[in-house]
This record gives C-alpha cells, structure tokens and sequence, in this order.
C-alpha cells in the first residue's frame, strides 16, 4: 500500500508543488499525467525518498518514510527491496 497526505515540495523558495492525497493499494497501477514542469518527477523522486517533501506524509507498507532518517530511509529501502 502507498499513500500520500497533503504533500508539498517547494523549488528554490519561489515554485511549490502541492500534490494531491491518494492511496494505492497493492496490486494497482496509477497513471501520472500532467504538464512539463508540473511536478511528475518531483512525486516519483519524493516516493522513492530521494527527496524529502516540506510538508505531508508518505505511507509505504505503513511506514511513514517522510519521518525516517537518512540512514533508516536506505535500510527501509533495502529491506523493502525498492
């Protein structure tokens, strides 16, 4: 299972991204569409947990990988085989 709760991102202060709430449950595939430039890259980069979000959480197998540690992020990562 993969969630998502109010998540933000801002670039250099001036572009913020606000990405909608969802819940993907295991076995679904999701379709991201959108504008070059409106944040496509940005969702993938903050769900694999190469960035952190500045506000909201991300749920993954319910762990919620926006209040790990740098260090306990690549263990989640490597035990999750992600």
């Amino acid at each position: 299972m993969l969630s998502t709760t109010k998540l933000k991102f801002t670039y250099d202060r001036q572009k913020q991204l606000t990405f909608p709430d969802f819940a993907c449950a295991l076995g679904e595939q999701w379709l991201i569409i959108g504008e070059s430039g409106s944040g496509k890259t940005t969702l993938l980069h903050l769900l694999g947990g190469l960035r952190k979000p500045d506000q909201g959480q991300i749920i993954i197998d319910n762990t919620d990988i926006t209040a790990l540690s740098g260090q306990n992020l690549d263990l989640f990562s490597r035990s999750s085989g992600r």
